[in-house]
């Protein structure tokens, strides 16, 4: 896992500039579940891969942020990117192939300004309304190739706004 942050405000006399930071975080995993004999049928024969990634688990995960913060105002920007490998959304079987869901970029938006004693919030998630997509591994090679694998389904969830406000006392 590799992470790093940066202010701008010592780099810029800008007033605009010195309000902004960003983070990156990027994680490489490397995930296995052996099921051993476990695997094997009755009749022999595997019934499941014996090793395979872990279910749900992306062997890369990628987060980006673009924060402004200004003090002065109390405004808050943040706009975050992120995005996550390819991963072992139902593990199949030797009848069954096991489906992958496909990764996906996303960009959500946060804006929070406070006028006294109330702090409004306004955030959008999923902006790009990127296409959930899960592939199943027809040839059972552990990977997910567009052109080789059938689309089991996909949908898109449409981007959610969601507004707030919240009292100090």
């Amino acid at each position: 896992e590799v992470e790093l942050r940066k202010s701008f405000h010592d780099v810029s006399d800008n007033p605009f500039l010195s309000k902004l930071s960003t983070n990156f975080n990027a994680s490489y995993i490397f995930s296995e579940v052996n099921l051993g004999d476990a695997a094997v049928g009755e009749q022999g024969g595997f019934i499941q891969d014996q090793v395979r990634p872990l279910e749900g688990q992306s062997p890369y995960i990628v987060n980006l942020a673009l924060n402004y913060e200004d003090k002065e105002r109390d405004l808050d920007v943040n706009l975050i990117y992120n995005r996550f490998g390819d991963r072992i959304f139902s593990v199949g079987n030797n009848i069954w192939r096991t489906i992958y869901e496909v990764s996906r970029d996303q960009v959500d938006l946060n804006v929070s300004k406070k006028l006294g004693n109330v702090t409004y919030r306004l955030s959008a998630m999923d902006l790009l309304n990127a296409k959930f997509q899960f592939f199943e591994d027809t040839n059972f090679d552990g990977k997910i190739r567009k052109a080789d694998d059938n689309l089991v389904y996909g949908y898109r969830r449409g981007t959610l706004f969601s507004f707030s406000m919240t009292y100090d006392f």
